[in-house]
């Protein structure tokens, strides 16, 4: 049985299709270009295929091209304007708040992200811990180190908690763990592993009572 949910942030809370996330992945492949000195579209390419063996852009940037200012690429990357971008969605608030189940986040965002999120929606007191990239040393998902770092502070074993994101890959090394997973896939994105997939967020309590019993 589930007792704990893992939820990450970006495009698990808030749907893809809201234009957040790609967004921020225009902003990246930006910050990218600037700083290793290449035009948009290859910088855009090269941290897309690059980013598989480092987890994120960011770890990418640090060990490969000298990235130092590491607070300036998060806050550029990152936009202010929520409400611009998330469709305020009472539903989201709704189904979170009926989830009888203890519930924490961990994103490879940093925390000035992931609270403009939350209190966006009203459902920051809802998950406890909130850890994000700032509190692993900068090293994101799918680190082990990060797993395991939010494992310890929920306390409770593996197999009875939920890992909720939208990146098949850091799925990946929760449920080699033994951890049990959910992939948010609102496209229908091609899949390597038969996790459980939901479309959002919103069908995710109809999901815990047919699967939780």
């Amino acid at each position: 049985m589930i007792k704990h949910i893992i939820f990450d942030v970006d495009k698990t809370i808030y749907p893809e299709s809201c234009g957040f996330g790609d967004e921020m992945d225009r902003r990246i492949s930006q910050y990218a270009a600037k700083h290793i000195n290449l035009p948009f579209e290859v910088a855009d390419e090269l941290r897309k295929t690059s980013v598989k063996n480092y987890g994120t852009t960011l770890r990418w940037l640090q060990l490969e091209h000298g990235l130092t200012d590491t607070d300036h690429y998060l806050d550029f990357v990152h936009p202010i304007d929520v409400e611009s971008y998330l469709p305020n969605k009472e539903e989201i608030h709704n189904i979170l708040r009926d989830i009888d189940i203890p519930m924490s986040i961990l994103s490879n965002g940093p925390i000035e992200n992931v609270d403009r999120i939350l209190h966006f929606y009203n459902i920051k007191d809802l998950f406890n811990p909130i850890i994000d990239i700032k509190m692993n040393n900068l090293k994101g998902k799918p680190y082990i180190e990060v797993y395991e770092k939010i494992l310890k502070e929920i306390n409770l074993p593996i197999n009875q908690i939920l890992f909720v994101d939208d990146v098949e890959d850091y799925l990946i090394p929760f449920h080699d763990m033994g951890g049990n997973v959910l992939l948010i896939n609102e496209t229908s994105k091609k899949t390597r592993m038969n996790f459980d997939q939901l479309k959002n967020i919103l069908e995710l309590s109809d999901y815990l009572k047919k699967n939780n019993k």
